[in-house]
């Protein structure tokens, strides 16, 4: 196989880049099987392109790079039928739609279930992600529960990122622009000794604000955040393949600032006049352990074990834009989850199957303190109410597909998914004792 990148995209999926020795690896149609097609894995196993029985548009490399995808907003226009709202909470909390199904609010479960490094992504708040060490992204439409931990309704996004070698790979950019916009990104690869690997890239994004507020006498809308990733593989034990990751980001940009429609005198798209001091301080972690074991060079075990959890405190934001109080929030979010998965994956030429069992543990606080004035009259009374509430979640899955080939043109495809789920909610809401005026 020859060392590249490749891109497919279209009806059910958009795939890109691999690596030399990858089992995901997308090749060029010289590299694929004897017939000279393109290998694909929208269905989480290797097909011909020709003979999946899905919608596929191929992209190039070069491709990519002319249309500037550096991270999962970049996605929009890209995809059919993917909507990626422009406009959130915050810079790196993310809300998607799919074939018109999705939500709006982040803090919602999503519909479209995000996967990073095989790591499923609980919330939306913290998963719009940057790219620097990308090896390809995968999305599929539809339900998923038959090739994934996690039912999802409208379909999956998965984000792979490049898994270190022995081969050394140094990457660097800076770029600047209006706003005094700095964008920085690195990464750092290769052997560090006998069968040990590692990787470290880095990502900084930092922008003025680019809204000015007369209420608060500054501008608004500024970024500015830094992640950080690091890899160790090992691979010196026979048919054992073992990667660690661990990512940590900060993100200190402010809350969205909306622009009012009803302004004083003219109106302007870069003047909002919100009395909310948009602050936002958000703390993000997750470590990764990922073990696959060949057993026979046609069936494989594959195991995910992953802790994922953020801390947004505090997060503000009101939603009209204008000076008066209308509706504002002031938030308190903290995520924990674990979540293990082990999956059973096997080739044996007519028949191959992708099967797995999935468990998830997830403990949601939310506080929120939210005044919402009950009319439209500056003297109208104010609601001020506390939500403090904890959702705990253990879900538990076991899930398989396999396909087995009858001959050349046909083929049968059959599926399987059982889940139990289980939620308790704690809840206290109170009436805040605030005076306005």
């Amino acid at each position: 196989m020859k060392k590249g990148n490749f891109l497919v995209a279209g009806g059910s999926a958009i795939l890109a880049a691999a690596m030399a020795g990858s089992a995901w690896a997308q090749v060029p149609a010289e590299d694929g099987d004897a017939s000279g097609g393109i290998i694909v894995t929208a269905e989480r196993r290797a097909t011909d392109l020709q003979k999946t029985a899905i919608a596929i548009s191929a992209f190039t490399p070069e491709t990519l790079e002319q249309r500037n995808i550096t991270n999962v907003r970049d996605l929009a226009g890209q995809v059919p039928n993917l909507f990626v709202a422009r406009t959130s909470i915050s810079h790196t909390t993310q809300t998607f739609s799919l074939r018109g199904v999705g939500e709006s609010d982040p803090i919602q479960e999503p519909v479209l279930a995000i996967y990073v490094d095989d790591v499923y992504i609980p919330r939306q708040i913290a998963s719009m992600s940057e790219f620097v060490d990308l090896e390809r992204i995968e999305l599929l439409r539809g339900p998923q529960g038959t090739l994934y931990g996690r039912n999802s309704s409208a379909g999956a996004l998965r984000i792979i990122t490049r898994a270190p070698d022995e081969t050394t790979h140094v990457t660097a950019e800076l770029g600047y622009g209006s706003y005094n916009d700095v964008q920085g990104r690195a990464l750092v690869s290769g052997k560090i000794a006998d069968d040990l690997s590692g990787s470290i890239a880095w990502i900084h994004r930092s922008r003025d604000g680019v809204t000015y507020d007369p209420t608060l006498g500054h501008d608004v809308n500024r970024i500015d955040l830094d992640a950080w990733r690091g890899k160790l593989r090992y691979t010196g034990i026979a048919n054992l393949d073992a990667l660690l990751t661990v990512n940590i980001l900060r993100d200190r940009s402010d809350t969205r600032s909306y622009i009012p429609v009803n302004q004083p005198g003219s109106f302007s798209r870069r003047r909002s006049y919100s009395e909310v001091e948009p602050d936002q301080h958000l703390n993000s972690r997750s470590a990764s352990l990922r073990l696959v074991y060949d057993l026979s060079p046609s069936l494989s075990i594959k195991s995910i074990s992953a802790f994922t959890g953020f801390n947004l405190n505090p997060v503000n934001y009101e939603n009209d834009g204008e000076a008066a109080l209308i509706q504002k929030n002031l938030i308190h979010y903290n995520d924990r989850a674990f979540s293990q998965e082990v999956q059973l994956n096997g080739d044996f030429g007519d028949l191959s199957f992708t099967s797995g069992l999935f468990y998830l543990h997830e403990r949601f606080f939310v506080e929120r303190d939210g005044f919402s004035r009950t009319g439209t009259a500056a003297t109208a009374p104010v609601n001020r109410l506390r939500a403090h509430n904890i959702t705990y979640t253990d879900a538990y899955a076991i899930f398989g597909e396999g396909t087995w080939k009858a001959n050349d043109i046909f083929s049968l495809t059959a599926g399987l998914r059982g889940t139990i789920e289980k939620k308790r909610f704690v809840f206290d809401n109170k009436v805040i004792d605030v005076d306005f005026h």
